[in-house]
């Protein structure tokens, strides 16, 4: 490794505003410098989320006429060995590499063993960037504020202050955890902290860092690490969609950026006409203060901004909408709500009406119970299926059509041997539906799909999920909901842009068609 560099490398901040191509003028710079002579292995291009990272490499690979299933980015072989993650690339330069990373079997083991009662299935020390954080037991809110603290790189008092919780408590549970690490183990947080304080820093010609306005004081403490031996630093994001501020990200200094960068506004969007563009940018320049100018144009002339109820949900569901058939009508469809909460009566509705969809990254055709029906099917067919498929479906047959229960049949879900359909089963006649031991809500919700002509790998049509689940996906229409909890309502007091910035980014993912739900107490299904 070279010594570090007493200059400043020439650094710009690209600004992408929705759909704007942020990722493809990224990719085009890093094929110029290919193009120029320049080796892969000496680009970085970095970012917090796995979906950029993969999406990155899966285009520059292409540029380079490579197989992207060909690689998996972990072996010496690896074309581009530095398009990371933060946390994957920490943990690649990062010097000490005896610990041990902590498992969630090993987590649990430790809170059992000082009596710890967390509820969340989370290891501690990686911060969710998906959902509102809510705390299930009062030692969950300590552990969340203890690594947030560290994420925050901010003194642990002022969190549980800012937080409204228990100083003591949470001060009790981070040492506890400490000691837990200083026992040779490694957790999320930790590999960023560890990169810090005594990592390589590469001799980079190009360090691309992605989706920047979301990264946390910590990953911006590692991006300055890889900062050292770079020659060109170009920083890529949009602050006016910077929603992870709750979580810990920095957007103060993203914005800082803008006084010590070139600046590159990219100049058009590819997703948003003029309607919902029109809308998008009057929100922005009237709701968010703090922000960066930046200027750009729609794709092209139209769209639609309305309104939708209840009623015209369910005539969707159906495929009776007045003038749009239904979810099903060969276009895209996101429903999209500030917390998960609000999805609950939504998932309520396409259950009942018989919709596809998507929720949580999963369809509903893609669940346990359809794996089991799978399961059954493939037996039906006089195939083999694994030990654990065989043990996930002899706890939902019938007793009168299979041979035992698994205990009886020395099948436990750690089997490994392939099971053939005799070991298990009694008779092969009977449908799926009239075996297998399943609410009939579920039977009659994947029945009605499979019966109308879905599969289980059919793509679904909707999507519903929570406005920071979406961040960087788009649809050709969306169903927006702007109801916020109280908690929310109150934090609006302390930081109006936040929330300004969610709402802008719900807003900003449709393609033709914007609509505001409007809200009703219930709906009668």
């Amino acid at each position: 490794m070279s010594q570090p560099r007493q200059t400043r490398p020439r650094s710009s901040i690209v600004l992408g505003g929705p759909g704007c191509g942020k990722t493809t003028y990224l990719l085009k710079r890093v094929e110029e410098y290919i193009a120029a002579g320049g080796h892969p292995s000496r680009i970085a291009f970095v970012s917090f989320t796995r979906r950029a990272i993969q999406e990155a490499r899966e285009r520059a690979l292409d540029q380079l006429g490579i197989d992207a299933d060909s690689f998996t980015g972990r072996g010496d072989d690896d074309p581009l060995p530095y398009f990371r993650t933060l946390h994957s690339m920490a943990t690649r330069l990062r010097r000490d590499k005896t610990k041990k990373f902590l498992t969630h079997s090993r987590y649990r083991q430790w809170c059992e063993a000082v009596d710890i009662h967390p509820e969340s299935r989370a290891v501690k020390g990686r911060i969710s960037l998906e959902y509102e954080v809510t705390y299930a037991t009062e030692d969950d809110a300590a552990l969340f504020a203890s690594g947030y603290a560290r994420v925050l790189q901010q003194d642990l008092k002022q969190v549980t202050d800012f937080l409204g919780m228990s100083y003591e408590h949470a001060k009790q549970r981070d040492a506890e955890y400490r000691l837990l690490l200083d026992e040779g183990y490694i957790d999320h947080t930790a590999v960023l902290e560890g990169y810090v304080e005594d990592g390589e820093s590469p001799d980079f010609d190009l360090l691309i860092v992605d989706e920047a306005q979301d990264l946390s004081l910590l990953q911006w403490r590692c991006v300055e690490k890889l900062e050292i031996n770079a020659k060109e630093i170009i920083y890529a994001g949009d602050d006016d969609q910077a929603i992870y501020e709750w979580s810990g990200a920095d957007v103060g200094h993203f914005l800082s950026l803008r006084d010590t960068c070139e600046k590159i506004v990219l100049p058009k969007s590819h997703r948003l006409p003029s309607v919902i563009w029109k809308e998008c940018t009057t929100y922005a320049v009237e709701g968010i203060k703090n922000r960066i100018t930046k200027e750009f144009e729609p794709n092209k002339e139209g769209g639609v901004i309305d309104s939708i109820n209840d009623d015209e949900i369910i005539a969707l569901s159906l495929g009776r909408h007045a003038t749009l058939g239904g979810f099903n009508n060969g276009e895209t469809w996101f429903l999209l709500a500030r917390t998960a909460d609000f999805l609950k009566k939504w998932r309520r509705v396409l259950r009942t009406f018989g919709v596809l969809y998507m929720d949580k990254g999963q369809s509903s055709l893609d669940t346990p119970l359809c794996d089991v029906i799978k399961s059954y099917i493939a037996v039906q067919n006089d195939e083999d299926i694994s030990g654990p498929k065989a043990y996930q479906l002899l706890n939902y047959l019938h007793p009168d059509v299979r041979k035992g229960s698994p205990e009886e049949l020395g099948i436990s879900k750690m089997t490994r041997r392939p099971i053939y359909p005799a070991m298990i089963m009694k008779r092969f006649d009977l449908p799926w539906w009239k075996v297998l031991d399943l609410r009939q809500t579920d039977i009659d919700y994947i029945k009605g799909l499979l019966d109308s002509g879905y599969t289980f790998d059919s793509k679904p049509p909707v999507t519903l999920g929570t406005i920071h689940s979406v961040k960087g996906a788009e649809a050709d229409n969306v169903i927006l909901s702007r109801r916020i909890t109280n908690k929310i309502r109150s934090r609006m007091a302390l930081n109006p842009d936040t929330e300004a910035r969610v709402a802008y980014v719900g807003m900003s993912r449709a393609r033709k068609r914007l609509f505001y739900y409007n809200h009703k107490d219930d709906l009668n299904v």
